[in-house]
């Protein structure tokens, strides 16, 4: 346990950044989790195979105001691109970017580089480059793995 101080703003910085990774991480175990229920994972399924990860996560409005199509009516491909690079609070690369601001607020300037890398890695792919569950099960994998190492990493400084 850390025996420094730790100031309040701080304190309520770490604690948002807490929660936005964990919702990343959520959010990529959810769209992990159509994975392990895809059959053929040369493909990204079928949208019923979604609609549950959608209905979980709240992103029926979302979805049809980005796409303007009922979530029953939007493709895989747009369900993935929305939920995990989408400019919408229910898209993992929203979350790590918040996430990114709170680190950057709390004086620790190897958190703040740990929360970019994330961000970075998931920024930097082409969304239109994930064709497959192999694909996406492989960059969920990474972001659930960064989100707990960031996770981790706050502990062992501030806990």
């Amino acid at each position: 346990m850390n025996d420094m101080l730790l100031p309040k703003s701080s304190a309520y910085r770490i604690y948002w950044l807490g929660k936005w990774l964990e919702r990343a991480e959520n959010i990529a175990r959810l769209i992990d989790s159509v994975y392990f229920k895809v059959s053929d994972d040369t493909t990204l399924g079928e949208t019923e195979d979604w609609l549950p990860i959608v209905k979980a996560l709240g992103a029926e409005t979302c979805l049809n105001e980005v796409t303007g199509k009922d979530p029953s009516n939007v493709s895989p491909k747009e369900i993935v691109s929305i939920l995990v690079f989408g400019n919408t609070s229910s898209s993992i690369l929203n979350c790590l970017k918040i996430a990114k601001v709170n680190a950057q607020s709390v004086a620790q300037k190897s958190l703040f580089i740990q929360v970019n890398k994330a961000f970075e890695y998931l920024h930097n792919i082409d969304p239109q480059g994930i064709t497959s569950m192999y694909e996406l099960h492989d960059v969920m994998t990474n972001v659930i793995s960064d989100c707990m190492s960031i996770t981790e990493q706050v502990g062992r400084e501030w806990f």
